[in-house]
């Protein structure tokens, strides 16, 4: 889960892909999400369509054919009246860019994490201490609480 990258394997091992951990990818879209829509719950789950999400450990990944059951489970469920404002909300804040433009978003906030700068809201990333150990997170925090895992 904590990976910055994750590798996918195919045609029997022959062919390797890095790619961006979706978790970290998603818990941005969530931060936004919320951002947006204020005080309704928003949950993050990843769905691997092709069912590929065996070696994966993490509750938040699911194959899709566990979809279903996922969402049966969820013990949140929102009003007619909650599911109409946040879908105004989003509707409102949404923007029209091209793949290409968010792609060049991404490479920007990527520079900005080099730079030590928090992708969220400008503030410096400043080195901490937890339970887990050491980890970088906002100068702003608690209002920003974007936290990055120290690279040893």
């Amino acid at each position: 889960e904590s990976q910055q990258e994750w590798t996918q394997v195919l045609a029997g091992g022959n062919v390797t892909n890095k790619f961006y951990n979706p978790i970290k990818q998603n818990s941005t879209h969530v931060y936004n999400v919320i951002k947006i829509v204020g005080n309704i719950p928003v949950h993050s789950l990843i769905v691997f369509v092709r069912d590929n999400a065996i070696l994966v450990e993490s509750e938040q990944v699911i194959p899709l054919s566990k979809l279903n059951l996922a969402l049966q489970q969820g013990n949140v469920v929102l009003s007619v009246s909650q599911m109409e404002q946040a879908y105004a909300k989003l509707l409102i804040n949404r923007s029209y860019i091209s793949t290409e433009q968010h792609v060049e978003n991404i490479k920007l906030q990527q520079l900005k994490l080099e730079q030590g700068i928090c992708p969220r809201c400008g503030g410096n990333l400043v080195l901490r201490k937890g339970n887990s150990g050491e980890f970088w997170g906002c100068s702003n925090f608690p209002k920003c609480k974007f936290t990055k895992q120290k690279e040893d």
